[in-house]
């Protein structure tokens, strides 16, 4: 049986409480959740990204909330102008998690030009799982990686 679990922080419903032992379907609620987010979240950064995904961000958002994001790695950011060169998907779902992240100074690249976008303008695709068309993301598309992982 699946346990959702409301957080009176912010209202988000996922799978927060086990390791999948497959991919889950995103729930409509989160949809809804990870919407309002980025619509009216007070969001500390800009970026060049256009489109996130949405399983993306629910599979890191649930392996926050069950003890294992500090092996996601920080969010990289360009500080002179608050800009995410590495991390949009992380960045959403630590900030959605309230899960305190480091922030990585980074320089830009070439390809890092303005105009810079409001993380409220990100489209989401809600269908496709990026992981899954990648031969060497596929793995976390699951919880079995990180089953030999410690939580905090």
């Amino acid at each position: 049986m699946v346990i959702f679990t409301f957080i009176k922080r912010i209202g988000l419903i996922t799978n927060e409480n086990k390791l999948s032992e497959k991919d889950d379907n995103v729930k409509p609620e989160f949809h809804k959740q990870l919407d309002d987010f980025l619509a009216n979240g007070n969001h500390k950064y800009q970026t060049v990204q256009k489109l996130v995904c949405v399983h993306v961000i629910e599979r890191i958002y649930r392996r926050v909330k069950l003890g294992y994001g500090h092996h996601f790695g920080g969010i990289k950011v360009n500080i002179e102008e608050n800009l995410i060169i590495d991390g949009n998907h992380r960045y959403i779902a630590y900030e959605m998690a309230g899960f305190e992240y480091e922030v990585i100074p980074q320089g830009k690249n070439h390809c890092d030009q303005p105009p810079y976008r409001d993380i409220k303008k990100f489209s989401v695709d809600y269908e496709f799982d990026w992981d899954m068309a990648q031969p060497d993301t596929r793995k976390f598309c699951n919880d079995d990686f990180l089953k030999d992982l410690d939580t905090k």
